[in-house]
C-alpha cells in the first residue's frame, strides 16, 4: 500500500479501487493494509475513498481490518470517522484486550467488530471461545463479529465454531425469527431462503449474505 500511494499515486488509486467497486456492484470497500502503516498515508488513503464512495453513492460501506501489533490506536482513531466499520483481527484469544486498546484511544465502540479465526493459521479452536466472542460484543454495544474465514471450517456451515455467530446474526436480522430456525439444529433448515432485515423487509440471501441463502 505505502509504494502504491506514493509519489502522487493516491488519486489514481483509489479511482481504480471506487471503479471495481461500482462496476462489480459491490456493496463497498475493505482495506487490509497490515505493513508499513504509518498515520498520515493510511488516513488519506480512508479520507480519499470516503470522498470518492460518497461521490457514488453515500450507501457504499469502508470498512478496514487493524490489529495492535500493527496499527497504532492514533492512526486507527484519526482513521474512524472516514469507515463505517473497523475488523480488529483478535485471533485466538478472548479479543477483549484488542478492542480496549482502540477504545482507550477515543475508537467509537459502535466501529468496532471483534475478529473470529477460523482459517488454519489464525483459529479459534473452541465453540466456547466464538461463543464468549459473540456474547461479548452484543453485550457492550460492538458493531459485531468479523470472521476469517468460513470457507476454512469443516465442514463448512455446519462446523460448531459457527453456531454463536450464525445465532447471533439470525436472531439480529430476522425480526421475529422463523419457527424453522428456532428448531435447526443443522442447516440446510427447510423452506429458509432469505434474511429479514426488519419488518416487511426481506432481502434475498444470496444478494447480500451468501453464507445464509439456504438455511
Amino acid at each position: 500500500f505505502a509504494a502504491t500511494i506514493a509519489a502522487g499515486n493516491l488519486s489514481t488509486f483509489v479511482t481504480n479501487i471506487v471503479s471495481t467497486c461500482t462496476t462489480y456492484g459491490y456493496d463497498g470497500v475493505e482495506i487490509d493494509w497490515e505493513e508499513s502503516v504509518t498515520q498520515t498515508p493510511y488516513v488519506a488513503l480512508m479520507s480519499a475513498l470516503r470522498t470518492a464512495l460518497n461521490a457514488v453513492s453515500p450507501s457504499l460501506l469502508l470498512y478496514m481490518d487493524v490489529d495492535n501489533g500493527q496499527h497504532p490506536a492514533a492512526t486507527v482513531a484519526a482513521a474512524a470517522p472516514y469507515v463505517d466499520q473497523i475488523n480488529v483481527m483478535s485471533y485466538g484469544d478472548t479479543g477483549i484486550a484488542d478492542l480496549a486498546f482502540y477504545t482507550a484511544a477515543g475508537v467509537p465502540v459502535s466501529k468496532l467488530s471483534m475478529g473470529i479465526g477460523w482459517s488454519s493459521v489464525h483459529a479459534d479452536l473452541t465453540t466456547a471461545l466464538c461463543g464468549a466472542k459473540v456474547n461479548y460484543v452484543l453485550s457492550n454495544g460492538f458493531a459485531g463479529v468479523s470472521a476469517w474465514q468460513v470457507g476454512d471450517l469443516s465442514p463448512s456451515l455446519t462446523d460448531p465454531r459457527l453456531v454463536p455467530s450464525r445465532d447471533a446474526a439470525v436472531n439480529q436480522l430476522w425480526s421475529p425469527a422463523p419457527a424453522a430456525l428456532a428448531t435447526a439444529t443443522t442447516f440446510p433448515a427447510p423452506g429458509i431462503q432469505g434474511i429479514r432485515a426488519g419488518a416487511g423487509t426481506d432481502i434475498p440471501g444470496p444478494a447480500r449474505y451468501p453464507g445464509y441463502q439456504t438455511f
